[in-house]
């Protein structure tokens, strides 16, 4: 069996520069982390990482302090997390002017986005194969937000092979947070199924595009379902695990809606004795038109096997003729995704 599944990330795109003198008159204005990835957030101020387009909490408060780093916009907590936004940025004094050596230039966060963290409790690791627990936490609710990023934590390196995330819908009825993590499958609750977080082993955090986000909060999602999936290939007895996602959310609605598409087969039967054997499936306009009435605009895709997968590729058609590659990995590694945007 190998689990054959493509993720596309649906959104638009959107692309614009920061200003870089702005930087200046911030401290640590070119040293802000970029709370999803590894690298940096350019336009501080701005809902996009590069800057340019709308601006977040932090930036309207910077805009309306004048573009001045004064003692109040120092003091103010943009983000509503409860930390000002000098002791963000490594003044939590508020006595930088520009052209100083700020006070503090490491353990600097985001000042214009929210964050949380959801984990499981560690929890002993069963010596099979392949495992997935899952557990239903409440998210903030207190006002309408947008989820716009989320980075990994992972305790067990060795044994967690992905995780997802997904929101509830609780039409059908309220669902309660679970106590505890439970062995769900590949279902992690049967309200719970729409995709709005993602890890994989090679990843390092996910920021959505800078013009959409999931809804989540008064008016969106209120409680998801997280689901970590282990391959314990060796069967080892007596682990544990505790991981999770820290999520990055801010009351500032973008643009657009994001979504998540999963496209291909869950079960596949692999014949013995053969060297490759490749397995091919389409999905007609007679769907597509009733899944996406309106359209959509597609901005990142990933390919998803197993180690048993060496190659995956998803195509657009449109009649009989073919428009484009939306991905096409000939040597595909499982340990090495590759995101096409």
């Amino acid at each position: 069996m190998m689990d054959r599944i493509l993720i596309i990330v649906v959104l638009k795109i959107t692309y614009c520069n920061s200003f870089q003198n702005f930087q200046n008159l911030i401290p640590n204005g070119n040293n802000a982390p970029n709370p999803c990835t590894s690298g940096l957030w350019e336009g501080l101020g701005h809902i996009g990482a590069d800057g340019g387009g709308d601006r977040n909490p932090f930036g309207v408060d910077f805009n309306r302090a004048g573009m001045k780093w004064t003692s109040d916009f120092c003091n103010t907590d943009s983000d509503k997390d409860g930390l000002s936004n000098g002791e963000e940025l490594g003044d939590p004094d508020c006595i930088w002017t520009s052209g100083q050596q700020p006070m503090r230039t490491g353990n600097i966060s985001h000042p214009g986005i929210l964050r949380t963290s959801i984990r499981i409790p560690a929890t002993s690791i069963p010596s099979k194969q392949t495992s997935y627990y899952c557990m239903l936490f409440r998210l903030p609710r207190n006002d309408t937000f947008h989820l716009v990023g989320t980075k990994q934590i992972i305790d067990n390196k060795d044994i967690t092979h992905h995780i997802l995330l997904f929101g509830c819908n609780e039409q059908e009825g309220q669902i309660i947070p679970s106590e505890e993590p439970y062995e769900c499958g590949m279902l992690a609750h049967r309200q719970c199924v729409n995709i709005i977080g993602t890890w994989t082993v090679g990843s390092d955090g996910d920021c959505f595009h800078n013009a959409t986000g999931f809804k989540i909060g008064s008016s969106g999602f209120q409680t998801a379902a997280l689901q970590i999936h282990w391959n314990n290939r060796n069967r080892i007895p007596n682990m544990t695990d505790s991981s999770g996602l820290e999520l990055f959310y801010t009351p500032n609605l973008r643009q657009y809606e994001a979504g998540m598409f999963a496209v291909g087969q869950e079960y596949l039967n692999i014949p013995p004795r053969v060297p490759n054997i490749s397995f091919r499936s389409r999905c007609s306009s007679a769907c597509t038109e009733v899944m996406f009435p309106k359209g959509v605009f597609i901005t990142r895709a990933v390919n998803h096997m197993h180690y048993k997968g060496i190659q995956q590729n998803i195509e657009i058609y449109r009649g009989n003729k073919k428009i484009r590659d939306i991905t096409h990995e000939e040597k595909y590694t499982y340990d090495k995704p590759v995101f096409y945007q």
